[in-house]
């Protein structure tokens, strides 16, 4: 005889019942649909890992077998038990090296209904899924031990702990892991439910080899007790309506029969406890309960065999039995008790409760709670992919460039860019340098200045300009034809099509027609985004247009030669300042302009200096090594690397910057103190050229042209970029010109062949009389046949016959 069994019908899980000799109390195993690991992987770790993929062809093909092997269920035992726990094992593995949303779409079906089903690219979902049916499938070995032999009981007890330890595990640590809602039976109230009643059926198995040694009524009744006590808790979740359950509705029936059963068998164990020491009253009121319980297990029973719900012929016979032994001991105890002993019967709510006596719980299997003591070994192969990266490395790598681009350019090179912004505005404010270039050359143009005219001259001055700005609009012309030449196209083809569909509006060739609306959407995609594109840029284009009308004159006067430029910049000869002590002003004030030059000149070099420090600071080496660091203290095989593992050497690393940021520092305060000085010798500096209208005429002219050389310069680098941009969009076009072109001939010679199609059909379909007939046989004279002639066709001429 077989071990105790659910109570479900022989339609549940037939295939899966075939190997047992009674309904099986088992838990159905997850289905799932077959996925192959390969080429999703491959492509995983050529595009996220660099690394040739082909080096990692044996570990794929590898993992594909695995999971085929471990999802063939056809013969349940502890073969597909191994099979499963070396994949699961492979799994945890591989949630070292692989993201948990590796793109990678598995399908589990719900259990308890395979209507239930979910789609998620996430490993942590696949390995609750097996997880799930390991706890399953040691539910089913337990299955298969006898009832009758201690031996049995206590592999069957070993088993049904260890599937519940699986059912606890899966519910404390993967549960929270999912990232998407899981199917019901991977929630937390089923894994729960199940948890408890594999823990009571092991409860069970106590109990039964307790019965069987003999053991004392008083503990026999407490290991039942607790049965009670389990199954009590299972009942909770079964018959809660808030849950959406989905397990079979007789096990309602099977955990509530079985709980009354229990009920009845601890308080059947306390009447002949209580008969052996004479406490007959108490003997009477106990054994009363037990008839309350038992009868209430009956009545389960009878209730279900009335709805045709099939019970499990063991519980059946356990329960008929027991209800027989509990009615006749009831008759006589309380035959003895009135004849004989004529003990007073406490009230059954005065019995003192039994307390429960727990020799089950749920029990994690070592090879699963240890999966490093195991890798390696015969039981558990050696993970795959040893040889590839986890993937946090290639996140810790990122991070790290991150927090570095932050620290570098966001805090440090940014902010010395603002402080040379700031120094540049400041002595802007005060006409530095321009003022000084005044008082040094009376006369003349300033070098700077010569420059920025002799390069304006050689690029054609304002006229090269305004050809710039002449092509450009030419360019952009073009690109706006070719842009509504391929919009003509799509919507000549769509005006053929509308009036296809208006000519011939119950055909099936055209109902079978794809609409151009349909086929054509991706080129006015296209379209749509190209003339965004050129609505954008004929706003730029527009604004340096009237960039260059504002500034025509002066670029105009930096177009002319030498001697002309310099009549147009007014002269201060004559009215330099030859003050001795105002002539130190000027030449300390010269002084500090040299300094800010030298200052920005260091500045340039040392922000050019860290970016080559930053772009040579590779980290990849120091996280190997630190992984390799954390493997070697770790006990297990398995480690699961997180990013906090990391936070020393990246806090390491960046110190390393923090020279950089001092000089940041020393920067902000050596400026602060160098303007200060240039605020200070400039004032005195405008004490000495007051009510001086030539300097200060020459100061504002230098100034405006050394602005129309930057605005020259802005001007002319964004027209060029605007002829290389309309080069660049006219090959576009022409291309999708071309393609929607193509498109509209194909779609319209369509339009032909169906239409000639369609008419050849029709006509067979009226004319099936012979030619010269009409419908009622009668000859009709036939139409001449118009020809066209063509002149390729050879001259026919047919002889005359003689009168």
């Amino acid at each position: 005889m077989s071990f105790f069994g659910w109570g479900i019908s022989s339609e549940d899980n037939t295939n899966d019942n075939a190997n047992y000799n009674t309904y099986a109390p088992f838990i159905p195993l997850k289905k799932t649909e077959r996925i192959r690991y390969t080429e999703a992987l491959s492509q995983y770790i050529a595009q996220s890992y660099a690394e040739p993929p082909e080096a990692y062809r044996d570990d794929l093909r590898v993992l594909d077998e695995m999971r085929e092997a471990a999802t063939m269920t056809s013969d349940i035992g502890s073969t597909i038990l191994q099979r499963n726990i070396k994949y699961y094992h492979q799994l945890t593995f591989m949630l070292t090296k692989f993201p948990a949303d590796v793109d990678i779409e598995f399908t589990w079906y719900d259990a308890f209904d395979n209507k239930k089903f979910i789609k998620a690219s996430d490993l942590h979902f696949e390995r609750a899924a097996v997880l799930f049916n390991i706890g399953a499938i040691y539910s089913r070995i337990a299955l298969r031990e006898k009832r009758s032999d201690p031996e049995s009981l206590v592999r069957a007890t070993n088993n049904l702990q260890n599937s519940a330890g699986v059912f606890k595990y899966l519910n404390d640590k993967h549960t929270e892991e999912f990232r998407a809602s899981p199917t019901p039976d991977l929630t937390s109230s089923y894994l729960t439910c199940l948890e408890n009643i594999m823990v009571a059926h092991a409860q069970e198995c106590a109990w039964r080899s307790a019965a069987i040694k003999g053991l004392k009524d008083s503990n026999v009744a407490k290991l039942a007790r607790q049965v009670v006590v389990l199954l009590d808790n299972a009942l909770d979740f079964l018959t809660n309506i808030d849950c959406p359950c989905s397990l079979p509705n007789h096990w309602i029936s099977y955990v509530k029969a079985k709980k009354y059963f229990f009920e009845a068998e601890a308080r059947y164990r306390k009447s002949l406890e209580s008969l052996s020491n004479s406490q007959y009253g108490q003997e009477v009121a106990n054994i009363q309960l037990a008839k309350q319980a038992i009868q209430e297990a009956f009545n389960v029973i009878e209730q279900d065999q009335a709805k045709s719900i099939k019970i499990n012929p063991n519980l059946a016979t356990d329960i008929k039995t027991s209800y027989n032994v509990i009615i006749e001991t009831a008759q006589r105890a309380i035959a003895d008790n009135d004849l004989i002993y004529l003990d007073p019967v406490p009230a059954t709510s005065s019995l003192p409760a039994i307390v429960p006596a727990k020799m089950a719980r749920p029990v994690l299997p070592d090879i699963i709670a240890s999966l490093e003591s195991y890798t390696g070994e015969g039981e558990l192969s050696a993970p795959l992919f040893k040889a590839l990266l986890p993937f946090v490395i290639h996140e810790a790598a990122s991070v790290y460039e991150d927090r570095k681009e932050q620290l570098v350019v966001r805090d440090i090179i940014t902010s010395l860019d603002e402080l040379t912004a700031n120094c540049e505005n400041f002595l802007d404010s005060l006409n530095l340098p321009y003022s000084l270039e005044a008082i040094q050359r009376p006369a003349g143009t300033p070098p700077a200045l010569l420059s920025g005219s002799e390069q304006i001259r050689s690029e054609g001055g304002i006229s090269g300009l305004k050809r710039l700005v002449k092509t450009v609009d030419e360019n952009k012309q073009s690109s706006l034809l070719l842009l509504q030449e391929a919009e003509a196209a799509l919507d000549k083809e769509l005006a053929e099509d509308d009036k296809l569909r208006r000519d011939y509006p119950n055909s099936e060739f055209v109902a079978n027609r794809s609409p151009s609306r349909d086929l054509n959407v991706t080129f006015r995609s296209q379209i749509q985004h190209l003339r965004e594109l050129i609505s954008k840029a004929k706003e730029s284009d527009k604004n340096l247009e009237q960039q260059l009308q504002a500034w025509e004159g002066l670029i105009s006067v930096l177009s002319l030669p030498r001697d002309q430029l310099e009549e147009k910049i007014p002269s201060t000869t004559g009215s330099s300042i030859n003050d001795p002590h105002h002539l130190l002003i000027i030449k300390r004030l010269h002084e500090y302009m040299d300094e800010v030059r030298e200052m920005q000149r260091q500045r340039k070099a040392n922000i050019k200096e860290l970016r080559q420090f930053a772009a040579s600071d590779d980290i990849g080496p120091s996280l190997n090594a630190e992984m390799a660091k954390i493997s070697s203290q770790s006990s297990s095989s398995i480690v699961k690397f997180e990013l906090y593992h990391f936070e020393d050497l990246f806090n390491n690393r960046l110190e390393e910057y923090q020279k950089w940021k001092q000089y940041l520092e020393d920067e902000k305060d050596a400026q602060k103190e160098l303007l200060d000085c240039i605020m200070e010798a400039n004032q005195a500096f405008i004490s000495a050229r007051k009510n001086n209208p030539q300097l200060e005429a020459r100061e504002k002219a230098l100034k405006n042209l050394e602005m129309a050389v930057q605005k020259y310069n802005h001007i002319s680098t964004n027209l060029h970029e605007g002829v290389k941009f309309y080069d660049s969009l006219k090959g576009q076009l022409e291309k999708l010109k071309n393609n929607c072109i193509d498109f509209s001939l194909a779609r319209n010679m369509e339009v032909v062949d169906l239409v000639e199609s369609h008419n050849r059909a029709s006509s067979t379909d009226v004319t099936k009389t012979p030619p010269g007939q009409n419908n009622d046989g009668k000859h009709q004279p036939s139409a001449p046949i118009a020809r066209v002639w063509d002149p390729s066709m050879p001259l026919n001429y047919t002889p005359r016959r003689k009168p």
